[in-house]
């Protein structure tokens, strides 16, 4: 208990720097705004997906777990609407989803899905109080580091480059944002995780009620901002605080080479483990694995980090490779029992199925296993072809040689509108880390601006 109650007020110390600050700049007196401009664009974005489902994925045997759809048309549309008078911002992002599938369990083929959504990507509003201070509320985005494959010092945003492809966007939180400066080279943020968006139904988690978060990060950066080096600290309302840095810097004598890293080091860990018990059945004892979260109030430290090299060429192409460690993920036997929990259907084991699976996929970590490489290239004008752009990029687990790629091509199609052909596709073992529950999926895009 007296842990606890030391990290509650860790938390508390952050939460209420936040408030009082806001409660402060929000005495400041604003002149009335000679006008309203109004800006904004909307975009139109359909998707045809093709998924060759791994039948024999023990993630999802036959379809059966996670039911997928092998074939699926998205059609979005995105208005970005921004309102400003004179020094405050109104910003939205509204989305209208519309979604078609085809489901196939067990090789027999479902009744055709559609279903209809709309919701808020981001909403907020922004006041800059002055040269110096900026406050912002509301539901919005906010990333910070050079590391692509993920940001391990952000720990309300878990964004990694598994995740992304056509349709992917980060959806804003409920935050409270001060953002101070002191010239240009040094800046501090006071950011809260105030409320819990109910519409966002992605869980990092499973089964984790929400709960407050808060950090402060600051940042010093030269060369005109090119090179940069940031600590961050934030916490939990119940505990597990965490520390991070991160730094980018160009190279000496190797002009457009630069090297980067992205850490956090937390005390304990939400996270979902596989735990095998016996239990008493009529046939006698009997062993039946469950996840339980093994560190939740542990005094051990779990350091995730990325770090890597990146060159920018003068034509535009980028290359960058990184390597991931994720003291937190699971070992090689972990991963296995893991697997072979979810795919068993030992009736001990379908009796818990539904919470395994719920806690598998959500388990509390930003990848699943413990050490990673990961390699990305950006080519604008590709095969000299103007308006042609060719992005691939490739996670590769060390610990049992899976992989997991994805390529897009994508052309600029006169003044508003954009095709995308993009593929993603995973290799090694069935229960590679890295495999999931598709061989491949394909994509076939269009967007229109206006």
């Amino acid at each position: 208990m007296h842990r606890l109650d030391v990290r509650q007020r860790r938390f508390s110390t952050l939460h209420v720097l936040v408030i009082t600050t806001g409660i402060s700049a929000a005495t400041s007196v604003v002149a009335a705004p000679d006008g309203l401009v109004f800006g904004g664009t909307l975009s139109l974005l359909t998707v045809a997906e093709h998924l060759d489902l791994d039948k024999g994925s023990p993630l999802n045997p036959s379809n059966e777990n996670i039911q997928a759809p092998h074939d699926l048309l998205t059609s979005e549309l995105r208005p970005n609407i921004k309102i400003t008078a004179k020094n405050v911002q109104l910003i939205a992002r509204p989305r209208v989803h519309y979604t078609y599938g085809l489901v196939q369990v067990d090789q027999h083929e479902r009744d055709a899905s559609s279903a209809t959504a709309s919701y808020l990507s981001e909403a907020f509003g922004q006041w800059t109080v002055s040269e110096s201070l900026s406050f912002s509320y509301g539901l919005q985005s906010y990333q910070w580091g050079s590391a692509e494959s993920l940001s391990p010092s952000n720990r309300i945003f878990h964004e990694t480059a598994v995740q992304r492809n056509i349709l992917y966007e980060v959806r804003g939180h409920n935050l409270a944002r001060l953002n101070f400066s002191a010239g240009k080279s040094f800046s501090t943020v006071v950011m809260a995780e105030v409320k819990d968006n109910p519409e966002d139904k992605t869980t990092f988690v499973a089964d984790e009620v929400w709960q407050p978060k808060a950090l402060i990060k600051s940042e010093y950066n030269w060369n005109e901002g090119a090179d940069y080096f940031g600590m961050v600290a934030g916490a939990y309302q119940h505990g597990l605080p965490w520390v991070g840095e991160y730094f980018s810097s160009g190279l000496p004598f190797f002009d457009g080479l630069s090297v980067f890293a992205d850490i956090s080091h937390q005390w304990g860990s939400d996270a979902w483990y596989p735990e095998a018990n016996t239990v008493a059945t009529r046939l006698g004892p009997q062993q039946q694995t469950t996840f339980v979260q093994a560190f939740q109030n542990s005094r051990k430290t779990f350091t995730l980090a990325a770090a890597g090299l990146k060159y920018d060429f003068i034509n535009g192409v980028i290359i960058r490779g990184e390597y991931i460690f994720n003291e937190a993920g699971y070992t090689r036997q972990q991963f296995q029992a893991a697997t072979a929990t979810v795919a068993s259907r030992n009736p001990l084991q379908l009796a818990v199925l539904g919470d395994n699976v719920r806690r598998f996929l959500g388990s509390g970590l930003d990848l699943p296993g413990q050490r990673y490489g990961y390699v990305s290239v950006h080519v604008p004008d590709f095969l000299t072809i103007r308006d042609l752009m060719f992005d691939a990029r490739t996670f590769y687990a060390l610990a049992d040689h899976s992989s997991l790629s994805y390529a897009s091509l994508d052309y600029k199609a006169g003044d508003h509108g954009t095709v995308s052909l993009a593929s993603a596709g995973s290799t090694g073992p069935k229960d590679g880390e890295l495999r999931g529950y598709a061989k491949s999926v394909e994509y076939l895009s269009y967007r229109h601006d206006w």
